[in-house]
This record gives C-alpha cells, sequence and structure tokens, in this order.
C-alpha cells in the first residue's frame, strides 16, 4: 500500500474508468471477477488486484463479497473528475 496519491496518468484509460465505476455503482463478487448487478460486463480479478496494490481499492467478503474504493482511491477518482471538468472547460473557451 502507497502512502502518497499516484498520478492519475499511471493508470490506464481502462483502470481510471473500472475505478469511477467502483465508486458509483455496487460490485458483487463472480466466478471471473466483479460486476454490477444486473449488467453484464465484469472487472478482471487481475484489474482489482492491481488497484488493490495501488492502495485504490479493497475488497470485502462478508456474505456476497464486493469491492469498495480506499480514501486514497476517492481522492484519486475526484482528481480525474476535476482534470476532465478542466479539460471540457478549456475546450469550450477555445
Amino acid at each position: 500500500m502507497q502512502d502518497a496519491l499516484i498520478d492519475p496518468t499511471r493508470l490506464t484509460k481502462a483502470q481510471r474508468v473500472r475505478l469511477s465505476e467502483i465508486g458509483t455503482f455496487k460490485h458483487v463478487r463472480t466466478r471471473n471477477g466483479y460486476r454490477i448487478p444486473g449488467q453484464f460486463s465484469t472487472i478482471s480479478l487481475q484489474t482489482i488486484e492491481k488497484l488493490e496494490e495501488l492502495g485504490l481499492v479493497r475488497q470485502i467478503s462478508r456474505g456476497k463479497g464486493t469491492v469498495v474504493l480506499t480514501g486514497s482511491g476517492r481522492n484519486l477518482v475526484d482528481v480525474i473528475n476535476q482534470r476532465e471538468l478542466q479539460h471540457r472547460r478549456a475546450a469550450a473557451l477555445s
């Protein structure tokens, strides 16, 4: 686990999207990873384990397993959202 906030550019686009999804929707454990109930796409265990190594998510195994953001993960999602908003505003002004 890392103490400092990591740079969002170190994550792939897919990892940034998945991180945002984990913060927005509840995910339940399936055979191949985690998914949003009612959806068919899953987040692979490899992706979850990579995000867990970075200290951005943690797995909870009470009852039906789930995955949640850590404090660092929430902060990183906020940074990503803020940068996207700034980018859109700059593009709108151009």
